[in-house]
């Protein structure tokens, strides 16, 4: 019997290690199986505890060897505006660990967002306006991953804004839209010339286009930051919902564009806006040619149009410096006149950003 002892103690030992193994592996495979669930409940909750908005998802999928999981129809609301469409919207939305930034000591991550929809409303009531400025975004999306964000990338999105006045359909709508932020976390010192960066590229009002990209310090005191933007190739029809409500005009042909720099740095900024205007045609909306107030006021619009148009290039342009503190922008009227005037008699301004405008010489500004 003493001889069996040994082999029989060492099966019931693989025995015991074989059905703990097999334990193990089920109860990991369960926890794998339960995670999607568990963290799509963890989601809705955390969406759930906004304070103005409310949000939900329907699906999460998690790729545990990346480090990765990725959250489907995604549909955050205003509380208090039941009849607005929604904030934000999105068909996927991708969290995972930037394994570039690791090999390089940096545990951060990245998140992208595919099919994202962001709608924006200015309303004379609060409850219905609904700019997202009531919620922390930063602090929403940190909840939603255990690290640091350094990229954030929207891929094919849609930008509608609309105002008083204006309906669903008659929204200024960018779509289209491609956006990057990069280098959020892994800044160098100022005297390496290294910021975060961003750019945006989309497609305005059926056929302009929107360009901007610009640098900032994401850990300054103040706001620190440069951005250059340029829309082009706007239809002027196109914005006639606008300039009928808020002009009292209607635009049956002319094209619009707009170049803009700014930099700030150490609570002062300063920077211009260019808008330019072409072959423009004006004339009082249909409903209102009966009234001879509005006809005279659409009139009057076109003679100065026609006044002020720099004649060969036929368009209209003005030059707009804007400078000042950050919580008191002042934009200088005169120096705006007299631009209009030297587009009309001198020459046209060119259809370019002036490349004036960095983030350098502001923060040298901001010193003296």
């Amino acid at each position: 019997m003493s001889r069996k002892t040994g082999p029989v103690r060492n099966t019931l030992r693989r025995n015991k290690i074989a059905v703990a193994v097999a334990l193990l592996l089920v109860v990991l495979v369960g926890v794998r199986l339960a995670l999607p669930f568990l963290v799509k409940d963890y989601v809705n909750g955390k969406l759930q505890q906004m304070e103005s908005y409310v949000g939900r998802i329907e699906r999460v999928h998690i790729a545990l060897w990346r480090g990765a999981y990725s959250i489907e129809d995604i549909v955050i609301e205003k509380k208090s505006a039941e009849g607005n469409e929604s904030f934000f919207s999105a068909d996927k939305l991708q969290l995972a660990l930037q394994w570039p930034a690791l090999f390089r000591g940096a545990l951060v991550g990245k998140a992208r967002f595919d099919g994202a929809e962001l709608n924006l409303i200015q309303s004379e009531n609060r409850a219905e306006r609904q700019l997202g400025n009531e919620n922390n975004w930063n602090r929403t999306l940190s909840d939603l991953f255990p690290f640091t964000f350094n990229e954030i990338t929207v891929v094919d999105g849609v930008v509608r804004f609309r105002a008083p006045g204006i309906s669903r359909k008659e929204a200024l709508v960018l779509h289209s839209v491609d956006f990057s932020l990069r280098n959020l976390t892994n800044v160098f010192e100022a005297d390496q010339i290294a910021y975060a960066s961003f750019d945006l590229h989309g497609i305005a009002l059926g056929q302009g286009s929107l360009q901007i990209n610009g640098k900032l310090d994401p850990y300054a005191d103040k706001p620190t930051f440069e951005v250059a933007a340029e829309l082009q190739n706007v239809a002027l029809p196109e914005l006639n919902p606008w300039l009928e409500t808020y002009a009292g005009i209607n635009a049956k042909k002319g094209t619009f564009a707009l170049y803009t720099e700014f930099a700030a740095a150490k609570g002062k900024f300063k920077g211009y806006a260019k808008p330019i205007v072409s072959d423009i045609d004006v004339t009082a909306p249909e409903e209102d040619k009966k009234n001879i107030f509005r006809r005279a006021w659409a009139g009057l619009v076109e003679l100065a149009a026609t006044l002020f148009k720099n004649q060969p290039k036929d368009q209209l342009a003005t030059r707009v410096p804007i400078s000042g503190d950050i919580d008191d922008p002042n934009a200088d009227v005169l120096i705006t006149i007299l631009n209009i005037l030297r587009n009309a008699f001198v020459g046209a301004f060119s259809s370019s950003l002036e490349h004036s405008v960095n983030l350098r010489d502001m923060e040298k500004e901001s010193e003296d």
